[in-house]
């Protein structure tokens, strides 16, 4: 089945790029992070359609779908991390607790933040790419059933007849018909009958 053209590739490309940029914001919001502008999520939007688009000129099985989530997920969550207004505020105020000396607390918060995220951006990737990739076999079971249905009958046109070609001017060509003769009829002669 990997060679056959898969059918309704744009849908398939809308539904698996957009599954996997809102799956990554709700992990990331999920988490504990903000998002960036949504100028900048369109942006991202159509970077994560790119490569999902080339990808459903097949059929997308499991484990590509689940590598595709995947990979989605930890390229829009850094994405997320560098874009969002509250990283540059973080930034600030990571700064100013080294400066001042605060207690590693903050750290630790982070850490335990990070560590949901994770979790939440896993959990998300591997159920989703099973409901997709179980949503592409039964798209494609479904194609394979009704492409009989759906195939045009076929035209047999006869060979065309020789053509005769035409006869120059003034001669005439000679058909060839079998003479029909009449028999005369069998008995005797009708003159002979008459005559007695």
């Amino acid at each position: 089945m990997g060679s056959t053209v898969a059918p309704f590739r744009r849908t398939r490309t809308a539904v698996i790029a957009a599954a996997t940029l809102f799956l990554a914001a709700a992990a990331h919001v999920f988490g504990g992070g903000s998002l960036p502008r949504p100028d900048v999520l369109l942006i991202l939007a159509g970077l994560v359609t790119l490569p999902v688009a080339a990808l459903t000129a097949r059929k997308v099985s499991t484990p590509t779908m689940m590598a595709t989530l995947g990979i989605g997920q930890v390229l829009l969550h850094e994405a997320f991390v560098q874009l969002s207004p509250a990283h540059s505020m973080g930034m600030a105020m990571h700064d100013h607790g080294m400066a001042t000396g605060s207690p590693p607390a903050m750290f630790e918060s982070a850490m335990l933040s990070s560590l949901v995220m994770l979790g939440a951006h896993c959990l998300a990737t591997v159920g989703t790419a099973v409901v997709l990739a179980k949503n592409e076999a039964a798209l494609f079971a479904l194609m394979a059933w009704l492409r009989p249905l759906l195939r045009l009958p076929e035209v047999h046109v006869p060979p065309a007849a020789p053509s005769v070609p035409p006869s120059p001017a003034g001669r005439i060509v000679p058909v060839l018909w079998r003479q029909l003769k009449i028999h005369p009829l069998r008995g005797p002669p009708l003159v002979r009958i008459i005559q007695l």
